[in-house]
């Protein structure tokens, strides 16, 4: 399968808040998968929604899919340095980075995104 040519944007850290909040409510519902440092470790489960939240000086992020039987999984990155959405050239959103100040990666990356509509 081709993959398509990917743009990434970083999001500034003063927006993250709203945009996360706006990308929730975007693309609930959306099938995606979940890749932690290159691994899937979620497979086209449908997204519910990314949430921000501060512990001390560090933003965690917390990526919740509904999994199996429509039970909630949520996935946790404590120390988010940065967010970077992924469009395809035409501008429709392919997926989310989640990178923390170690470089460790999350990735929701979102199945056949212009069906998703």
């Amino acid at each position: 399968m081709k993959r398509t040519k990917v743009v990434t944007r970083e999001i500034p850290k003063t927006e993250w808040n709203d945009f996360c909040n706006e990308f929730s409510r975007r693309h609930q519902g959306w099938l995606a998968n979940v890749e932690i440092n290159g691994e899937v470790k979620i497979k086209e489960s449908p997204f519910k929604k990314i949430s921000l939240s501060k512990d001390g000086r560090q933003t965690k992020a917390a990526i919740v899919i509904d999994g199996q039987a429509r039970k909630s999984v949520k996935h946790t990155v404590d120390g988010v340095a940065l967010l970077r959405l992924e469009q395809d050239k035409a501008g429709n959103d392919q997926g989310l980075t989640v990178e923390t100040k170690s470089g460790a990666k999350t990735i929701l990356r979102f199945i056949n995104s212009a069906f998703s509509r």
